[in-house]
Order: C-alpha cells, then sequence, then structure tokens
C-alpha cells in the first residue's frame, strides 16, 4: 500500500508541474501587448502591433509575423530579455511582406548562470528585422548560430540622440549564415558580429549562399577570440557593397561567386581557399585583397574581373584554369603568377604588376593568352607558351637560377635547365626590357612576331637580344625590334649564342638589321626569305671581330633555295664581299646551303654588287643559275662596285 501512494504523490506532483509551466501562444495586434513569462509562439497578426518585453521571457516556440504586418518589439526594463529554451524561428512571409524591428532588447537561445548561453540556434526566415537602440539598451541576438534564410537584417540608427556607453548592436555567436539573404548597416549603426567570451575559442564564420552584405556608411564589426580567425564561406552568387571588409580566411564552394561592388573599396578576403577541382568567381568595381599564396593542383578555375592585391598564384595542373578581367573593362591585378601546367587568359585591358612566369612545355596549344591593351610589369620574365598581344615590361634584376640570366626571355636556355617556347607575339604586342644590371633579352625555342610597329620590340643596352640554339625567329612585320639600347632594328644586334645552331631567321616581310653578331665560329644560322622580300644586314661575324677585340674570324650562314637577286642584302661587308667575288672565298664569311655543303660561286651562289648593297642569292643548281645570267644578258650579273 506504501508503494501506491507513493507513485500517486509522484503522478500528481508531475501534473502540478506541467501546469505550472505550461505556455500558450501570445497574439499581438494593433492595440499591442506585453511580453512576459513563458511563452509558447509570440504571433504578431496586425500590422503596427508592439510588443513590450515587461519581464524576463521564456521563449518555447517561435517568433511570427504575418503576412502584411510590420511589427516591433522594445524593451520596457533594461534587464527584461527573451530567451529561447530551443532552437528558436522568427520568420514571416517574405522580406517585402513582413517586417520585425528589435528595439533596445535581446533573444538570447538558451541562459546559465545569469548570462546568455549558445545552446540554440535563432533563425530568421521570411522575413525583415531590423535591430535599432537607443542611448540605453542595445539590440542583440545570441545563439549557437544566426541562420537567415530568404531574410533581411538591418542594423539601424539608435532610436534617439546623443552620446551612448551602450551595447551596440550585435549578433553575439559563432556562425552567421545567410541563405538568400542580407545583412545590411546603415549609416551611424555598429553591427558586432561574433564572440569573444571566455568559453569560446573560434573561429567566428560568416557563411554566404546567394547573398549580400551591405554597409550603407555604418561599421561592420569583428567579435573573436584574441587571435582568433574571422572566416567567410561562400557558395552560390554573393555580394558586398559599401566600405572594407576584413576576413582571416575565405573559401569558395564550387561555382561561388563573389561581387565587390563598391569602386575604390579594398576587400581583404584574407587567405583564399577554392572547393578541390571547384570553379570560383571574383567580379565588381571594388578590390580583392588577398595575402597567401596559392597552388592550384587539381582542375580548379579561379575568373578575377575587380582588381586585386593579391598573393601569388601558381597553376601546377594542365586542368587548372585562371582568367583574369572581362575583356572589357580596366582592372589592375598586384601578384605574382606562375604557370607550370594549366590555362591562364589574361583579357583585354590587364594591368599586372608582379613576377609572371609561364614555365610550362611549350608543345601545349597556347594555353596562355594576354589580351589587348593589358601591361605586365615584371622585375624578371620568362615565357614558354603564350599568345600576346599586350605589352611585357621587365624593370628590376635579372634571373640566375639555374644557369639563367635574362630580364626576358621567350623560353630559358641553360645548360642545366633549357625551356624551349613556344610564343606568338600579335600585332599589338610590344616589350620593354630594362633591367638595372646587365644580363639579356632571350628567345629559346619559337618566336613568331607579327608586331605591327616598329621598334616596338625595345630592350636597353643592359638587354641586348640572344638568340639560343634549336630556335626560330619568324618575322611577319617590319622591322618590330630595337634591342640592346639601339634606336631601331637597323641598328639593332642580332646576337646568337656561341658554339649554337640549328637557328632559323625566316624573313616573311621587309627587315632590317645592324649586325649578325655570332658568339664564335662554330655558331651557325640558317636564312630563309619568303618571295619578293628583302632582308638587309649591316654585318656579319663574331662578337670578337665585329667589335674588334680580335683578329678576322670565319663564320658561316646557310641559305635556302630560292632566295632571289635583291632579296638579300649586306651593306657593310665591302671588302669582305669583294675578295668573295674576286677568289671564290672569304676569310671573314662562307655561304652554305641547307644540307650544309658549302655554295659554290657560279654554281649555287651568286654575288651582285649593286652600288649600296651587294646582293647575295641562293641558286638551287646550275640550270637555275643559267637561267637567271640568261635573264641579265649575262654581262650584267656580276659587276664590280661603282666608286
Amino acid at each position: 500500500m506504501k508503494n501506491k501512494k507513493r507513485i500517486l504523490i509522484t503522478a500528481m506532483s508531475a501534473i502540478c508541474a506541467l501546469r505550472a509551466y505550461a505556455a500558450d501562444d501570445l497574439d499581438i495586434g494593433s492595440s499591442g501587448g506585453s511580453i512576459t513569462g513563458s511563452i509558447n509562439n509570440i504571433n504578431f497578426t496586425e500590422n503596427g502591433a508592439v510588443g513590450t518585453v515587461s519581464g524576463d521571457t521564456t521563449l518555447n516556440g517561435n517568433i511570427i509575423v504575418g503576412n502584411g504586418v510590420n511589427a516591433t518589439i522594445t524593451q520596457g526594463v533594461a534587464t527584461n530579455q527573451i530567451r529561447a529554451t530551443s532552437n528558436a524561428t522568427l520568420s514571416g512571409a517574405g522580406q517585402g511582406n513582413s517586417s520585425l524591428t528589435l528595439q533596445n532588447f535581446a533573444i538570447d537561445g538558451g541562459y546559465s548562470g545569469g548570462n546568455p548561453s549558445f545552446a540554440y540556434d535563432i533563425s530568421v526566415k521570411d522575413l525583415s528585422v531590423n535591430l535599432q537602440r537607443n542611448n540605453t539598451s542595445g539590440v542583440r541576438i545570441t545563439g549557437n548560430s544566426v541562420l537567415l534564410e530568404n531574410s533581411v537584417i538591418t542594423a539601424k540608427n539608435k532610436v534617439d540622440g546623443g552620446s551612448s556607453s551602450a551595447s551596440d548592436v550585435e549578433l553575439r555567436t559563432g556562425l552567421v549564415s545567410l541563405s538568400n539573404s542580407k545583412l545590411i548597416v546603415d549609416s551611424g549603426a555598429t553591427l558586432k558580429i561574433g564572440r569573444d567570451d571566455g568559453s569560446f575559442s573560434g573561429p567566428v564564420e560568416i557563411a554566404l549562399n546567394n547573398s549580400s552584405l551591405v554597409n550603407n556608411g555604418g561599421k561592420f564589426a569583428i567579435r573573436r577570440p584574441s587571435g582568433g580567425d574571422y572566416n567567410l564561406l561562400l557558395s552560390g552568387s554573393n555580394e558586398f557593397a559599401g566600405a572594407n571588409y576584413i576576413w582571416t580566411n575565405t573559401s569558395f564552394a564550387n561555382g561561388a561567386s563573389l561581387n565587390l561592388a563598391t569602386t575604390g573599396q579594398v576587400y581583404t578576403l584574407g587567405a583564399i581557399a577554392l572547393a578541390d577541382n571547384g570553379s570560383a568567381t571574383i567580379s565588381g568595381k571594388g578590390t580583392a585583397k588577398w595575402t597567401n599564396s596559392m597552388i592550384f593542383k587539381d582542375s580548379k578555375a579561379f575568373t578575377i574581373t575587380s582588381n586585386a592585391e593579391a598573393g601569388s598564384i601558381q597553376l601546377s595542373s594542365s586542368t587548372t584554369k585562371l582568367t583574369i578581367g572581362n575583356g572589357t573593362d580596366s582592372i589592375t591585378y598586384n601578384g605574382a603568377i606562375q604557370v607550370d601546367h594549366g590555362t591562364l587568359t589574361i583579357n583585354d585591358n590587364v594591368t599586372i604588376n608582379g613576377t609572371f612566369q609561364v614555365v610550362q612545355s611549350a608543345s601545349q596549344t597556347k594555353n596562355v593568352y594576354i589580351g589587348n591593351n593589358s601591361i605586365i610589369t615584371s622585375k624578371y620574365s620568362r615565357i614558354t607558351d603564350a599568345e600576346i598581344h599586350g605589352r611585357i615590361i621587365t624593370n628590376a634584376t635579372s634571373m640566375t637560377s639555374n644557369g639563367w640570366n635574362y630580364s626576358l626571355a621567350f623560353g630559358a636556355f641553360s645548360t642545366t635547365t633549357a625551356q624551349k617556347g613556344d610564343v606568338i607575339l600579335g600585332a599589338n604586342s610590344s616589350v620593354y626590357v630594362a633591367p638595372t644590371n646587365s644580363t639579356y633579352f632571350g628567345i629559346y625555342g619559337k618566336l613568331e612576331v607579327n608586331t605591327a610597329t616598329s621598334g616596338a620590340l625595345e630592350s636597353t643596352a643592359n638587354a641586348p637580344l640572344m638568340i639560343y640554339k634549336d630556335s626560330t625567329v619568324i618575322l611577319n612585320t617590319t622591322d618590330a625590334f630595337a634591342v640592346g639600347g639601339a634606336e631601331n632594328q637597323a641598328t639593332s644586334d642580332f646576337n646568337f649564342y656561341a658554339g649554337h645552331s640549328n637557328i632559323l631567321l625566316d624573313v616573311n616581310a621587309n627587315n632590317n638589321i645592324g649586325r649578325i653578331v655570332y658568339g664564335d665560329t662554330n655558331t651557325l644560322i640558317t636564312i630563309d626569305i619568303a618571295d619578293g622580300k628583302v632582308l638587309t644586314v649591316g654585318k656579319i661575324g663574331t662578337s670578337a671581330s665585329l667589335d674588334g677585340s680580335g683578329a678576322t674570324e670565319l663564320v658561316a650562314i646557310k641559305l635556302v633555295d630560292g632566295i632571289g637577286l635583291g632579296e638579300f642584302r649586306i651593306t657593310g661587308m665591302d671588302a669582305e664581299m669583294q675578295a668573295y667575288l674576286d677568289n671564290g672565298s672569304s676569310n671573314a664569311i662562307v655561304f652554305y646551303d641547307e644540307s650544309g655543303n658549302m655554295r659554290v660561286l657560279g654554281e649555287n651562289l651568286l654575288l651582285v654588287d649593286n652600288g649600296d648593297y651587294w646582293s647575295i642569292a641562293s641558286v638551287p643548281e646550275p640550270s637555275t643559275y643559267a637561267m637567271i645570267l640568261g635573264a641579265l644578258a649575262l654581262g650584267f650579273a656580276v659587276y664590280r662596285r661603282r666608286k
């Protein structure tokens, strides 16, 4: 019997307890209402409804704002707050259909030991929420996380004027997550985001999915533990507008984008990370600033069409893509770029300041594109694979690692590390090579020159042009170079590295070269000239013989068959060419055919003194030579220069 009584008492106690803590819904209409005690749901049913927190309140459910209702919750006493006992939602009928203004009080996701706790999530769904303090009390939403879905939270300026020592508007949480939502800070307001209490070690994170942060002249402030991180997590399409934002780390989910909407503003993104095999875009009129060096080793695709103050980016996978600029707007990108593998597109009107290196295999199919009116300024640069329509400037000390020695190199040669190039220079391309020490402007591999402006490929006296073995230089336009400090190509030296051969000078437009300078007598180049085009050279010889530092040395040039009279001209070697004509050979120059055999004057080689220049024609066989002689009526074919 005693046992039965104990069960009955216990049951009765439970019933009384349930009754004591039972909570009803609170409906508040246009006449207003008092909020206190234990409440299940708070329902705002009529436009203009005002609920006054007149005592400490526990919220067991949610706060609901009806369609077409603009409601307010304010505080009667400074210490009175609303404290959720579980995850709570502030919901409405859509951003433009329902609004809730919170004035001078807190909604806390839990309460413990006399302080707000962070046990529960506070969600805002389909609602516009205004946070507004007065001179005595701030407004805060506290929770494990604050989650916005299809909603707007606006930090408003304080209700009354004057100075205030009260707390600012706060989202006191470790995570603020926005989906199709906005956080707005109005002029005069401060929105503090995060938490720095002793029980929290961080990081503080804001996650945006198709959402925006908008600063209309106020301030976003960071609350975080000393030394803690403040992270931005992005997915979908997002936007920043207004004044500066500062983050420790920014992570882009696959396909995420960030528009920096305000001209002149710098948005500090900290260390950027992209999803594995993912794509990301930064755009807008502002400037993105990040600090870390990014190495892309998988199929990442990164597009930057805003200005950027960047850490370095290194492309290390053949499937990686980096795009800078949108082809229309003028942008500036300050940061280093290195392409080991992958695709780099620099669109029109982009200015890049930073070390620029393209070192991937030249066998790739022009995976690097530099657009019109783009300018790249680098302390030094080597480019092995590119189509260039803009301008390259190098203006500091040279690169001397791995046996290299260059300021600008289209393909870089050394005996230890050789990286052959395959570069196309478009009609609007130009270079200016101006190192601060003595070095070279180098060509190793294939260079196709379509530069329309004469002298646009320019280097100072510190950077003479040096061409290495196994190279082809295709001249499709006239006199594009002005190198080694020369005023134009007609006074420039084309230097060929000592002992190097298998070099082709392929001339498809009229060109003038001051001197062809060999490093030594073992150097050998081949000249091919398109029908009807003219190559005029001042002198040909070794550097020692041309500069007067040594005796005359014999050099050889291969001429392809079919170079006609007047197409290859030499203007500054009268004595040498006359000796060749008189004796059938010379101690200064000899001409070979394509097979490496010496051409024989009168059989497959023709020399003509035209008064101002010597014309050298390569005749493929004796019958062709006879035809030429016949056409010139024999007597005109060989004659001495008129004095």
